[in-house]
């Protein structure tokens, strides 16, 4: 039972849900090139791995992915959404069809954007829990990751993912 004290004085029957049980956090600033066909979704290297300690707890999954792309206009930004694999077993799925964080144009080619995207995971385990960020395009084209300028000498950004266990 959690207990909250106001004034020096005791709060009883206060339970301890939203309590925040474990942090997992990877900051990611590795430089990738990602090819990829149009509509076909790609991984990128940010990833983090959690173990729930509760199976009636929920993930919190946050991201911040830097990306820019080699072409110039509003057609060539990244999609961006997270994937999960209950038990590491090599195969991750979409939480939607759906896209998750933003999509953005690239209005000079290389501009590095840095996007966001959350979910909130209800996972009915306690096994290792790997989250993964995907990306997509209309188009077929290059995505820097991680990288902006016009070579790898460039300016530079990083990503990061964080996943928060919750109590519920």
């Amino acid at each position: 039972m959690g207990l909250i004290r106001l004034n020096n004085q005791s709060v009883t029957n206060i339970t301890s849900l939203g309590k925040l049980l474990q942090v997992v956090n990877t900051l990611y600033d590795t430089e990738e090139s990602l090819t990829q066909s149009a509509n076909t979704p790609i991984a990128t290297g940010l990833t983090a791995t959690i173990t729930p300690t509760k199976a009636t707890s929920k993930i919190l999954v946050t991201y911040s992915l830097c990306t820019s792309a080699n072409n110039t206009g509003a057609a060539y930004g990244a999609y961006h959404m997270i994937y999960h694999d209950i038990g590491q077993t090599g195969s991750f799925t979409a939480f939607s069809s759906r896209f998750f964080g933003a999509r953005s144009g690239q209005y000079s080619t290389y501009q590095m954007v840095n996007f966001g995207g959350q979910i909130y995971h209800d996972h009915n385990t306690t096994s290792a829990i790997d989250y993964k960020v995907y990306i997509d395009n209309n188009t077929a084209q290059t995505t820097y990751i991680n990288r902006g300028g016009s070579s790898d000498s460039g300016l530079n950004g990083v990503s990061s993912i964080t996943l928060m266990e919750i109590e519920a």
